[in-house]
């Protein structure tokens, strides 16, 4: 599949890591990387490709996100570009659950770094949401009416949690685009775009 990507889509990001070799130590590459501590104390031999991830994943100005709306999706695409493969199953179940300590921390430190506090109450309220639609998406069980009665209730509970971060999710959307109208045509037109699509246009 060819690249969708255009170079210059990733220059507004805080370290333009697309451009750079993986073979390139990127702390030396990008010297105030050493200002986010994440980043310098974590200590996996893969530091440099969790440090792409964290970028491509969570810039405030990554077009990934313009691109991929479904976070599970999202998530894989970054880890490709990034320089993961199917070998590394074992991290990147870390780094997508962020059960990794200091895959945590550098995430946690560049939301910092930024001082996006919007952009970060967008990624927080996203994963929430997900996390929400596993649970929500799981088969009602129960030997008893009352079981499946109250597991319907938390479901109904759960859906109305989401509509509420959902709409807060839209609200922090509109002030990150500035209520761009341009910029929405632009996220549904890619929302669009299907490797099939690729392919034909090659």
């Amino acid at each position: 599949m060819a690249e969708i990507y255009q170079v210059s889509e990733f220059k507004s990001m805080s370290f333009n890591v697309f451009g750079v070799k993986h073979s390139v130590d990127l702390l030396k590459e990008f010297p105030k990387m050493s200002l986010i501590k994440g980043f310098v104390e974590y200590s996996g031999a893969d530091r440099n490709k969790v440090i792409r991830y964290v970028c491509y994943m969570y810039d405030k100005n990554s077009p990934i996100k313009d691109y991929h709306q479904d976070l599970a999706v999202r998530k894989a695409e970054c880890a490709r570009l990034s320089g993961f493969s199917s070998g590394d199953k074992g991290i990147l179940e870390e780094v997508y659950d962020m059960k990794n300590e200091g895959v945590l921390a550098m995430i946690n430190d560049f939301l910092i770094f930024q001082n996006e506090r919007v952009w970060t109450m967008y990624v927080s309220n996203e994963q929430t949401f997900y996390e929400y639609q596993k649970k929500l998406l799981r088969n009602v069980e129960g030997d008893r009416d009352k079981d499946i009665l109250q597991a319907l209730q938390i479901k109904s509970r759960l859906m109305t949690d989401m509509d509420e971060i959902n709409n807060r999710l839209e609200s922090y959307l509109r002030i990150l685009t500035g209520d761009d109208t341009q910029m929405a045509r632009v996220i549904v037109k890619r929302r669009m775009i299907t490797p099939e699509s690729i392919e034909d246009n090659v």
